[in-house]
C-alpha cells in the first residue's frame, strides 16, 4: 500500500494567495476607471470659463481624470500660468 498523500499548508496556500493578489489588483484597476470615469463626466458638465477658473482646458479633462482618483499613483506637472 502506498502512504496517503499530505499537502504542507505553505504549498497549498499559495495558490490561494496568488488568485487573492490577483483579484485585489483588478480591483484595485476597476476602481481607479470607475473614479476616473466619474470624475471625468463631472468635469465635462463645467462650462469653459469655470474649467479655465480652474486651471484646466477641455482637452485635458481625461488625464485630470485619471489623476484625480484616490487609486491613481500618477502626479500632475505644474506649468507656468496660462494667460
Amino acid at each position: 500500500m502506498n502512504p496517503p498523500i499530505t499537502l504542507t499548508l505553505p504549498i497549498a496556500a499559495a495558490p490561494l494567495q496568488r488568485a487573492r493578489e490577483t483579484l485585489a489588483l483588478l480591483l484595485a484597476g476597476w476602481r481607479q476607471r470607475r473614479d476616473s470615469r466619474l470624475t471625468y463626466l463631472a468635469l465635462s458638465g463645467l462650462d469653459a470659463r469655470t474649467l479655465r477658473d480652474l486651471g484646466f482646458d477641455r482637452s485635458e479633462l481625461l488625464s485630470i481624470a485619471d489623476l484625480a482618483s484616490p487609486h491613481s499613483d500618477r502626479v500632475r506637472l505644474l506649468q507656468g500660468p496660462r494667460f
